[in-house]
């Protein structure tokens, strides 16, 4: 569980890289609110650093009047997600974004439909993959085995440098004491991220803690390429 959470840490922050930057590229078209978006986004960036996971299973949210969609900041951000996507239907990272909302509300089935309606939208989109990847495996109890992990492998043969399949494959690395191929997963990401040394370092250090435990294993090599 803590690899897992070293890789949720990070993709609040990655998020946040990904929505700025759509923000300014493309052709000149009415966009979404960038308070909303921003709002939104430092909201998930914090959630995922203090360890979603560790605090946001279905029974923990449901014990919470304060995390369900009708209270508190997860339903006013809801709220205006849904306004937003009745102006701008096709915008994919509002549909990611209130899948993230729902599923912090602990309301599954309104996040996987926003998700599936974010694929459909972009069907070879590596990240939305790895969103969807994460998303199944919040539901698994923070486990990658099964769908999240084909999802994964379907993210980084599309993109070897998606930043979120990388993270994930590395924590699932992690999770079955494959230190070597985990390590290679965190310095790749690492090396993406070089010229943030607060995202860099963290990972950077996660892998040198891998490559201790592999080390004194005795492990050789693993294969490369395969998450």
């Amino acid at each position: 569980m803590s690899a897992f959470l070293v890789a949720a840490g990070t993709l609040g922050l990655l998020a946040w890289l990904g929505l700025v930057r759509a923000r300014w590229a493309g052709p000149a078209v009415p966009r979404p609110s960038w308070p909303l978006m921003a709002g939104v986004a430092c909201l998930l960036a914090a959630v995922g650093a203090g360890g979603y996971l560790a605090v946001g299973s279905p029974q923990r949210l449901a014990d919470d009047p304060a995390a369900v969609p009708g209270a508190g900041p997860w339903g006013e951000a809801i709220r205006q997600l849904q306004q937003e996507l009745a102006a701008h239907p096709d915008e994919v990272r509002l549909w990611v974004l209130l899948a993230r909302a729902y599923a912090a509300a602990g309301e599954p089935v309104p996040a996987a439909q926003a998700l599936q309606r974010a694929r459909a939208l972009r069907p070879r989109d590596a990240g939305l993959l790895a969103d969807h990847a994460d998303f199944l495996a919040r539901l698994q109890g923070s486990r990658l085995d099964g769908e999240p992990m084909r999802l994964v492998q379907q993210a980084l043969a599309l993109d070897p440098d998606q930043p979120q399949a990388l993270a994930l494959a590395g924590a699932a690395a992690y999770a079955r004491r494959d230190f070597v191929q985990a390590a290679r997963h965190w310095e790749r990401l690492a090396a993406l991220r070089a010229d943030d040394a607060a995202l860099a370092q963290p990972l950077r250090e996660r892998a040198a803690q891998a490559r201790q435990l592999a080390a004194a294993r005795g492990d050789g090599p693993s294969p490369a390429s395969r998450p």
